[in-house]
């Protein structure tokens, strides 16, 4: 099976240069808006499938990298100009000879080694360099003298749809008019192959013969009507039905799950697919739906998806994932990921996944009382928010931290975990020792209270805050509040039967927050995840 084994940009769009590495047969793309996950498969449709044919110019203003653009005009010099280089490496090509053409060593900084790819490249034509460099002396960019070509390593020319390899690329949230009509003109041609000029010859006579008929019914002297050619072509005037009812009339949810399903089931001739946010207007059961149908129905082809959405995520599998951020082009992978922790998640999806994988720096605590709390703890013990910081709390239960931790292991990120000690302090050091010994690095550390009778965090707080909590914190009257660990004190059982709640309370009056002692293993927490 033929696939993309990696790409490497330069100088379009977000990118001035990066390389990715594809897995052969999934691929989800994740980052947070602007780390440019739609611009790659932007990439590889501008390298395969030539989407510059009808192209101006003079769009290449918003395509260049703006870095080098701003190199070009501090230097304003003919080799400073800006310039788009994709290439495409491919693998799986089995020494079939059908894939010769792709061969060889003739691309940019190839060293001489022979690799199967394509090269597209976007740079001035030099034979006009001469005529043009007053031009660029006085920093005008002359997009209208471009080239646009692409090249097989091979040096031969690459021209889309004669060749086995091709990508299809299906945007499931574009359910405009002209979105549908392109995705069934592309389906219908896929489908039939060479039969759809034989088609399209038969259908244009009868079509022909019908008009003729109609302007014989005409009275003398009216103009002549016609089929308007673009409009009423065969391919034109197509479009997919289900269940006898067309497409665009099934909401967009079932549009777009039948749209990848027609796509990947039944394009026989596209190797390579890529899908951009498959979980577009899609409900909770017919994400699941999507999940199968990638899953499952993708037999001898490579996917390559975007997704903002941590069921998909799951439901794919983790290893599955290439991190981009917003801010560098650095890359990450989960490709290496233990099995268990895959499993896991695709059992019991979280929705903070996505986040954890994308951030930089993570305190993961027990609970969503922790997690109310620490926002305005991590302000009061720094005098920064903790997204000033680029710093996420999150809630998970404390049997998952170890799977939270192989991720952050793989991805480089610091996390520090919030815990209870729960009265068995040999247990506590053991399950730190435990996950020192999957992440033993200075990213990573574990805290809890050092006092076997603070077993919780509410022990903690209410224990470091008794005069506080007793006077902000309000009672029922008449309600016991028992609890196993209050010993008969209502607020400290009111604080652990209702955490969250009592949570709410506290963390809204100014009075606690402007008072409240911070327990010490969160402040050595703070400090830890603060320190550079």
């Amino acid at each position: 099976m033929v696939y993309i084994k990696k790409i490497h940009i330069e100088g379009y769009k977000k990118f001035d240069s990066i390389d990715i590495e594809f897995n052969e047969k999934k691929n989800l793309l994740v980052g947070d808006n602007g780390s440019g996950k739609s611009t790659i498969l932007d990439a590889i449709d501008l390298a395969l499938n030539h989407s510059t044919i009808r192209f101006d110019l003079s769009l290449l203003k918003v395509m260049f990298n703006i870095d080098s653009v701003n190199k070009f005009k501090m230097d304003r010099s003919i080799s400073s100009l800006p310039k788009i280089l994709i290439q495409i490496f491919f693998d799986g090509t089995d020494n079939d000879p059908n894939y010769q053409q792709f061969y060889g060593p003739y691309y940019e900084n190839s060293n001489n080694k022979e690799e199967f790819g394509v090269e597209f490249r976007a740079e001035l034509d030099k034979s006009l360099v001469t005529n043009l460099s007053e031009q660029i002396r006085n920093g005008y960019i002359p997009y209208e003298y471009y080239q646009l070509t692409s090249i097989t390593f091979a040096n031969s020319q690459y021209r889309p749809g004669i060749s086995k390899i091709s990508f299809c690329l299906i945007n499931s949230s574009n359910s405009s008019p002209h979105g549908l009509n392109t995705y069934s003109k592309m389906m219908f041609k896929t489908l039939l192959h060479d039969e759809q000029l034989k088609l399209k010859n038969k259908f244009s006579i009868e079509l022909d013969k019908a008009m003729d008929e109609t302007m014989k019914l005409l009275p003398s002297g009216t103009p002549k009507f016609s089929s308007n050619v673009e409009k009423s072509s065969l391919e034109n005037i197509v479009e997919i039905y289900e269940n006898n009812l067309p497409v665009s009339s099934l909401g967009q949810g079932n549009e777009s799950i039948i749209k990848t399903r027609n796509l990947i089931k039944h394009n026989g001739k596209a190797t390579i697919i890529g899908i951009e946010e498959p979980e577009n207007h899609l409900s909770y059961s017919t994400m699941n739906q999507m999940i199968q149908i990638i899953q499952n129905e993708n037999i001898n082809k490579q996917l390559i998806i975007t997704s903002h959405s941590n069921r998909i995520v799951s439901g794919i599998g983790l290893n599955n994932v290439i991190g981009l951020s917003n801010k560098t082009n650095e890359v990450m992978s989960l490709k290496k990921l233990n099995k268990q922790t895959i499993e896991y998640f695709e059992v019991l999806p979280s929705d903070s996944l996505l986040q954890f994988v994308l951030s930089k720096k993570v305190i993961l605590v027990e609970g969503p009382a922790e997690q109310t709390y620490m926002a305005e703890f991590y302000k009061k013990e720094s005098s920064f928010e903790m997204e000033e910081k680029g710093i996420s709390c999150i809630a998970v239960n404390g049997l998952s931290f170890k799977h939270y931790v192989y991720i952050a292991k793989i991805m480089g990120i610091k996390v520090c975990i919030i815990t209870d000690n729960d009265g068995d302090m040999g247990k506590v050091n053991k399950y730190k020792s435990d996950l020192k010994g999957i992440y033993n690095s200075d990213k990573f550390e574990l805290f809890s209270d050092d006092d076997p009778d603070r077993r919780t965090f509410e022990i903690c707080l209410y224990e470091d805050n008794k005069e506080l909590i007793e006077k902000e914190l309000k009672l029922q009257d008449g309600a016991e509040y028992e609890h196993k660990y209050a010993k008969g004190n209502r607020y400290l059982g009111k604080m652990l039967n209702d955490k969250t709640g009592s949570a709410l309370e506290l963390i809204k009056n100014p009075a606690f927050v402007k008072d409240c002692i911070i327990p010490n293993y969160i402040k050595f927490a703070i400090e830890f995840i603060n320190y550079e």
